[in-house]
C-alpha cells in the first residue's frame, strides 16, 4: 500500500509559525482525509495535540519519511474548509499581509473555530442600594438638556443614544442618572 501525506496548516496563535506541515495519512483514515478537513495532529517535539487543517494531499514529501508523523484523528463534526475558502484566506494573506491562520480565521463560522469555556463576565459596577454613595455634582445646563432629550428619544423611539463629549465634559454623570432612572 502507497504512503499518503497531508499538509496542514496547524491552527496555533504563533503568527511567525505560518507554513504549512507534512503528516502521514495512516491507513486507517484513508477515504476520510480530503482537503479542507479539520484534523487532530501531535504537533512539536512535545507532541502537543493540536487542531489543523488539510491544505493538501499528496503521494510524496521532501521531508525524511522516518520524521513524519501520523495524523492522529479526524474530526468529521467540524466544518471543512472548501477550495475557495483557501483561495479567499491565500489572498488576504498576500494582500494584506496576515498570516494563513488569521486569515482562515477570517473566512471561517466563529462557532467552529474553537469551543471556548463560557465565562461570566460581571458588570463593571452595580447599584446597591445598602451601599452609601457620594452625591453626584448638579448637572449643568447643558448636560441637563443632553439628559432630556435622551429621556425622550427613549420614550419616542425607543432607540439608544450616543453621548459625544471631551473628557470630563459630564458623559459618565448623565449615564449614572440614566441608569438610577431606569432603576427607579
Amino acid at each position: 500500500m502507497r504512503e499518503q501525506y497531508a499538509n496542514i496548516i496547524v491552527d496555533i496563535s504563533i503568527d511567525k509559525l505560518d507554513r504549512t506541515f507534512s503528516y502521514r495519512i495512516p491507513p486507517e483514515l484513508f477515504g476520510q482525509i480530503h482537503e479542507g478537513c479539520r484534523v487532530r495532529i501531535p504537533f512539536g517535539r512535545g507532541n502537543t495535540i493540536k487542531d489543523g487543517y488539510v491544505y493538501s494531499i499528496t503521494d510524496s514529501t521532501d521531508v525524511d519519511p522516518g520524521k513524519i508523523k501520523d495524523i492522529l484523528e479526524y474530526i468529521p463534526e467540524a466544518v471543512t474548509v472548501e477550495g475557495r475558502l483557501f483561495a479567499l484566506a491565500a489572498w488576504m494573506r498576500s494582500t494584506y499581509g496576515s498570516t494563513m491562520n488569521q486569515a482562515l480565521s477570517t473566512v471561517l463560522p466563529v462557532k467552529y473555530l474553537r469551543k471556548r469555556k463560557s465565562t461570566v463576565r460581571k458588570p463593571a459596577f452595580a447599584f446597591d442600594p445598602n451601599i452609601e454613595r457620594t452625591p453626584l455634582p448638579e448637572l449643568t445646563n447643558e448636560q441637563k438638556a443632553v439628559f432630556e432629550g435622551i429621556l425622550e428619544e427613549r420614550e419616542e423611539q425607543g432607540r439608544p443614544s450616543l453621548i459625544y463629549g471631551i473628557t470630563g465634559s459630564g458623559k459618565t454623570s448623565i449615564y449614572i442618572r440614566l441608569i438610577e432612572k431606569a432603576m427607579a
